[in-house]
Order: structure tokens, then C-alpha cells, then sequence
């Protein structure tokens, strides 16, 4: 996350409360001040920079989501409840106390996993429009049978795809679950580096995290767990038969995880 620096600025004030005083539940956030005219000076009393950091938006309610749902056309008023009970049936969210869902591994890994192959699942454009054809059929305008062969050719297009490119999602599943639980085993991409000096009986060799960082890491992970971090920027690695002049092997930082 960023650092910010914040100035206060107050020239916001409320003018009328309006729907603020039947809304009793939401509050002006902002400063009053006088009403001041053209040309009038004002000398603040107080002027100060507040370090502070970004942070993530919160987590949507309930009542949010539903509100949502409804804008973007998705189920009535007797099915979304259903809809977003099969989320949590399912282990795609939870939901905590305060009616706030929170996304899974798994439903971060199916998100990440369609939107490498190609398809926004996560977004509401594809139920939106099932939805939208389902009504017509009520109406009259379209036949169940056309809405039946449309709907099923697009998901048969979509559970083909992911069929054949399957090791998109295995690769997002192996990363949220990996780093859910703690126990990932980054893929060998090397040669042998170096003999690994914490087991003495197994070789380091490059390895590429499923989140694209590289590290040395020793064969006999999970009993041994010597690593030697590569730096983050990193966009490729490789191994040679080069040797630095410069470097005692024996001094370089081998740490364990």
C-alpha cells in the first residue's frame, strides 16, 4: 500500500439536511463552517499533514449485494436469497456477523481461473441476459425452446474451453490455496544451482512461484525448506554455468521457511 498525505480542506457545508433528517441512520461526514462571502478572508486556526495509508474498500453487505444484484437484473425478489445462499453452500464466500461476505480460495480461484482463459464469470453480463431471456419467455416475445438451445450452446462453449485450458484453473486454485494454507511447493524451472548446505544431502534449483516470483529452493522440500529469495522485480530467470568472481558461495544467505 502507498503512503498518502492528507490536507484537510474544509470548504464543504451542508446547506439543507433534507432526507437527512428522516434518514437518521446516515451521517454528514464534513465540517461545518460559516457561510462566508466573496472577498471575505478567512485565517485558519489550524494547519496540519496527517500521514495516513490506501486502503482497500470494504467488504459488500448483504443488502449491498442484493442491491447490486437487482441493478444489474439478476433474479426477483423470491430468488435472490437463494442465489447468494448457493455462494455460501458452495464455499464460494462467507459471511461473517455484520452481514459481510468475504471470498473464499475457492471462489478467488474460480474468478482468477475463468478470467485467464477468457471469461468474466465473475461479472453479472451472462446471468443478466438469461435472466433477460427468461422474461421474454414470460412475455411471450421468445419461446422456451430458443432460450433453452441459446442458453445451453453459450455454457457448453464455456465448459469446453475450460476443459481444454483446465490447467488455468489448477494453476489459480494451486496459488489461492497455496497461500491460504501455507504449504506452496513452488515448480522446478532450473538446473541444478548449488548443493544445499542446510541438508547436505539434496540440490538447490530455480523455482518458479505460481505467482510468477523465482527462488532457489532445495529438492527435498517439504523435509528441508533452505530458499534463497530472488528480488521480486524479477520478470525472468535462467541458470548458467557462469560463476561470479566476486561472490563466496558459502556466504550466501540461505534461510529457511
Amino acid at each position: 500500500m502507498g503512503k498518502l498525505v492528507f490536507w484537510k480542506q474544509l470548504w464543504l457545508s451542508l446547506l439543507q439536511r433534507n432526507y437527512l433528517d428522516v434518514y437518521v441512520w446516515e451521517n454528514w461526514g464534513t465540517s461545518n463552517i460559516p457561510a462566508l462571502e466573496q472577498g471575505q478572508q478567512f485565517i485558519p486556526t489550524d494547519f496540519y499533514l496527517r500521514e495516513g495509508r490506501t486502503e482497500p474498500p470494504h467488504l459488500l453487505t448483504e443488502s449491498e449485494l442484493i442491491g447490486l444484484m437487482d441493478k444489474a437484473g439478476i433474479g426477483t425478489d423470491a430468488t435472490m436469497h437463494d442465489h447468494i445462499k448457493k455462494l455460501i453452500d458452495r464455499w464460494f464466500a462467507t459471511k461473517d456477523e455484520r452481514q459481510q461476505f468475504t471470498p473464499t480460495p475457492l471462489g478467488e480461484a474460480l474468478v482468477m481461473g475463468y478470467d485467464a482463459i477468457g471469461y468474466e464469470l465473475w461479472k453479472p453480463y451472462l446471468r443478466a441476459m438469461m435472466e433477460r431471456d427468461m422474461k421474454c419467455v414470460s412475455d411471450g416475445t421468445k419461446s422456451k425452446q430458443d432460450i433453452l438451445r441459446t442458453c445451453l450452446a453459450e455454457m457448453k462453449t464455456v465448459f469446453q474451453d475450460a476443459r481444454t485450458k483446465q490447467e488455468k484453473l489448477l494453476d489459480a486454485a494451486a496459488m489461492y490455496f497455496d497461500r491460504a494454507e501455507g504449504a506452496a511447493e513452488p515448480r522446478p524451472v532450473g538446473a541444478f544451482v548449488r548443493s544445499c548446505p542446510l541438508c547436505g544431502t539434496s540440490n538447490m534449483v530455480l523455482k518458479s512461484r505460481p505467482d510468477g516470483k523465482f527462488m532457489v529452493g532445495c529438492l527435498g522440500f517439504p523435509n528441508c525448506r533452505g530458499v534463497m529469495w530472488l528480488p521480486a522485480a524479477l520478470v525472468d530467470a535462467s541458470v548458467t554455468e557462469q560463476t561470479c568472481q566476486s561472490c563466496n558461495p558459502a556466504a550466501v544467505n540461505i534461510q529457511q521457511v
